[in-house]
């Protein structure tokens, strides 16, 4: 009893709770990047004081704001419009998908299957999103991150009929783009969901289509990948292990050693090398941005606006850029960014400006299991994305509004009734 008792004083801090431990693995695997790659471990500097500043700053508003925001009453929306955006939103994440896939005219996952080449699988990856016109690709973005994830858990805490339909779209999209994060974006929260709520069963067969969906796409996306899978499937069905042609050491002779290898790669040491990237190339005041990294700032102080992640896959990786046509970005924190403009003062205010965000999300989410699991994706995108991205892009802008309203729409629709009569 007290154990759970604990945990339920905690549920309301869950996500601070949680962009607090994605913190600490950044931390983490920036230390086994700096010992593994005799690498200085100054670039974790800016982490360590953004993190200190955060963490204080959220307890002392806590402290300060707890009360007021625990006593403000609720009025949810009613059901009946809830069944109405659950049909809006369905209808809105299939007609994107659909623009999608139509205008692409091809589905981008079977024409990567049919290729052997890293640098060609990569191309058609990426055309399947670039070659969209800008507001194409937001709403992709938003039907992905935003309109999807909302969808499914809706449709889930309601027990809507449209959430097997939705599954069933959202699964044939996120697999024929080939983008191995999007079924973890659009399932995650579903699974979480799922999980909260003590639904055990369901919860572990959305986990087993979000990692098949996974699987499909990391095969897809890598021939190495692709034949290791192979390899696994013969050793777990008894079938003599298929070897690798060409040289290999020894430690990569075991049948899911390219799978492992791929996981340490994405989840430890490309955070850890982009963290590096950005701090070295900014670590003398002289060059950084001054405020021209931000792009309403930009505007503002009438200086051209730089997109740094951009900038920096260029600076690192030239050859990629000018002769494989590859378009791609060093995307971090936003910590790293205020870092990169204004150095440590900039670190400083915009962890305080995280404490006072988390410090709201107690209201927007007001300990709901289903809207406390639509905000986690974003917030675990917060350790490898700018805030302004996460928001926009990354669909959270979308999912704190729709948040925001299954709360206070009830209140919303009672003061339009006196103008209305």
């Amino acid at each position: 009893m007290k154990v759970r008792a604990a945990l339920g004083r905690l549920r309301p801090h869950s996500l601070f709770l949680l962009y607090a431990f994605s913190l600490l693995w950044l931390l983490a695997a920036c230390v086994y990047f700096a010992d593994s790659s005799a690498t200085e471990l100054d670039f974790v500097r800016p982490l360590l004081v953004f993190g200190s500043v955060f963490v204080t700053g959220y307890l002392l508003l806590t402290r300060v704001l707890g009360r007021r925001i625990e006593e403000l009453p609720a009025s949810p929306l009613p059901q009946e419009h809830v069944r109405l955006l659950l049909v809006l939103l369905f209808g809105v994440f299939t007609a994107v998908a659909i623009m999608h896939l139509a205008t692409l005219g091809h589905l981008p996952m079977v024409e990567a299957r049919r290729s052997t080449n890293d640098y060609e699988i990569a191309r058609i990856r990426q055309e399947g999103y670039y070659n969209l016109a800008v507001w194409q690709r937001y709403a992709s973005d938003y039907a992905i991150k935003g309109v999807g994830p909302i969808l499914l858990v809706l449709a889930a805490h309601t027990r809507s009929r449209l959430l097997w339909p939705a599954i069933v779209v959202g699964l044939f999209y996120t697999v024929s783009l080939f983008v191995k994060a999007n079924p973890v974006y659009l399932l995650l929260p579903l699974v979480l969901y799922y999980a909260f709520t003590r639904q055990a069963r369901r919860a572990l067969l959305m986990a087993l289509l979000m990692v098949g969906a996974v699987g499909v796409n990391w095969t897809s996306s890598s021939p190495d990948v692709r034949n290791d899978f192979g390899r696994m499937v013969d050793f777990a069905t008894g079938k003599p292990v298929r070897q690798v042609s060409g040289a290999r050491s020894m430690n990569m002779d075991y049948p899911g050693a390219r799978v492992v290898a791929s996981v340490r790669e994405r989840l430890v040491i490309v955070p850890a090398q982009v963290t590096a990237q950005w701090y070295f190339n900014y670590e003398d005041p002289a060059r950084r941005e001054a405020g021209c990294g931000y792009r309403l700032l930009a505007r503002a102080i009438g200086c051209e606006y730089q997109h740094i992640p951009t900038k920096l896959y260029a600076m690192y990786y030239p050859e990629l850029v000018k002769e494989r046509g590859l378009t791609g970005s060093l995307n971090s924190g936003s910590y790293i960014h205020d870092f990169a403009n204004f150095g440590y003062a900039g670190v400083a205010v915009g962890a305080l400006a995280f404490a006072l965000l988390f410090s709201l999300l107690r209201f927007a989410c007001s300990n709901s299991a289903p809207l406390l699991c639509l905000s986690l994706m974003p917030v675990l995108s917060l350790s490898e994305m700018p805030i302004s991205t996460v928001l926009n892009s990354g669909g959270w802008l979308l999912i704190l509004f729709v948040s925001v309203l299954l709360q206070q729409g009830g209140r919303l629709l009672q003061r339009r009734r006196p103008a209305s009569a």
